[in-house]
């Protein structure tokens, strides 16, 4: 009997550890989410985001860091609350969760969508909105986020002069 317990023992701790990862599925980051499914959505959005630049002679847009983290941070957090909304939970706005994340611009936007499972069809939905593709075309950005997270695949991206 002693050489069997520590075993049943490992088993039930790996299936305690196996159910506990599953919880967390919801919430990957959108560095964990779709990369074998799709290839990265970051680098499939910035390809079409600078596209959509390129045709209106505007500027490359540039990936920065406090972006991401604020982009990835608010997918996130709606992704928990399953609220769409440019408003946080904690009534926070995107200016003041950039600024959170060590963003220092004048002048900033964000992008938000719940549903479009792929980068293509989320930038396919931006660019048939007027708001959405203004941001994505706006001459003053110069640098971009871009967060996904949840099995309801919640989207955002925030910009930055």
């Amino acid at each position: 009997m002693k050489g069997i317990l520590p075993f049943q023992t490992g088993i039930s701790l790996l299936t305690i550890v196996m159910c506990l990862s599953a919880l967390f599925v919801g919430t990957a980051s959108i560095s964990q989410v779709d990369t074998a499914r799709a290839g990265n959505p970051t680098k499939k959005l910035l390809k079409l985001h600078n596209r959509e630049r390129k045709k209106k002679n505007r500027p490359k847009l540039r990936l920065d860091s406090s972006l991401k983290r604020s982009a990835q941070g608010y997918a996130q957090a709606m992704a928990v609350s399953g609220v769409l909304s440019h408003v946080g939970t904690d009534g926070s706005t995107f200016d003041q969760r950039i600024r959170a994340k060590g963003g220092s611009f004048s002048y900033m936007g964000e992008n938000i969508a719940q549903g479009p499972s792929t980068a293509t069809i989320v930038h396919k939905g931006w660019m048939g909105s007027p708001s959405h593709k203004k941001n994505i075309l706006n001459r003053r950005f110069r640098t971009v986020g871009f967060g996904k997270a949840g099995n309801a695949n919640f989207w955002a991206v925030n910009f930055g002069d």
